[in-house]
């Protein structure tokens, strides 16, 4: 008798199992709170900033913030400064540089992008760039540990690179050495070679072997071609 009462509870409540109801009579907020823990385990979204764009390109910058996550989720600035007293908020934070839409010289803003790679070698520098000039864009990845996005890329691109970043570690064989950088330096500002070497209390023909590395490297045909290149990155920005 007492084993025929037990079966027809258990009937009675949707299963043979004691201490458990039918799961289509469970509360209507445990569907809800399992929907909402599987729609964050598949976004991921965070707090924290994926990045931090520089650029004063209205358009651009309209395009990230209303884009879908990640894009949407990251600080935007026209300035290197701000970007810069932005960095030590959000550690390993990814920089995004426009660099012709910036408030400084390609050159100048390459500059100090290769100071930051030293400075916070955990954060990845990603450079907005034309690919058409490819001389330039050879330029650009010898500076330091960098990536450049095309300007050109559809918002699809720049997500995967920005939730999937691949890391890059400076490297003297394929990066401008301190010596070349310092050399590339004091020609965007017109110093003569002769005056380089005296400056660096280097023999004048190991400035120019110098130089002549630095055009191979690059892919041009003569120092000359170098010369103008720096010109040109050192124009005045957008």
């Amino acid at each position: 008798m007492r084993i025929a009462i037990r079966r027809e509870r258990r009937r009675r409540s949707g299963t043979d199992h004691p201490g458990f109801k039918n799961p289509h009579d469970w509360p209507p907020f445990f569907d809800r709170l399992e929907r909402l823990t599987h729609s964050l385990a598949l976004t991921h979204k965070t707090d924290s900033p994926h990045f931090i764009l520089v650029s004063s390109d209205q358009f651009l910058r309209q395009g990230f913030r209303f884009a879908p996550y990640p894009l949407s989720n990251g600080w935007v600035t026209s300035t290197l400064d701000n970007a810069l007293d932005l960095l030590p908020k959000a550690p390993g934070v990814q920089l995004l540089v426009d660099i012709y839409y910036t408030d400084a010289p390609a050159i100048e803003t390459l500059d100090r992008l290769r100071r930051i790679s030293f400075e916070y070698p955990q954060n990845y520098i990603h450079l907005i760039a034309p690919t058409q000039d490819k001389k330039a864009l050879r330029f650009m990845k010898a500076v330091t540990a960098l990536r450049i996005i095309s300007r050109h890329s559809p918002f699809r691109t720049l997500r995967k690179k920005l939730l999937m970043p691949k890391p890059i570690q400076f490297n003297r064989k394929s990066h401008f050495s301190r010596d070349e950088w310092l050399i590339l330096m004091a020609l965007t500002q017109g110093r003569s070679l002769k005056s380089i070497a005296s400056d660096h209390d280097k023999d004048y023909h190991r400035i120019i072997y110098r130089l002549g590395r630095m055009v191979e490297r690059l892919k041009l045909q003569h120092r000359s071609e170098l010369i103008h290149l720096l010109q040109n990155l050192s124009a005045s920005s957008n």
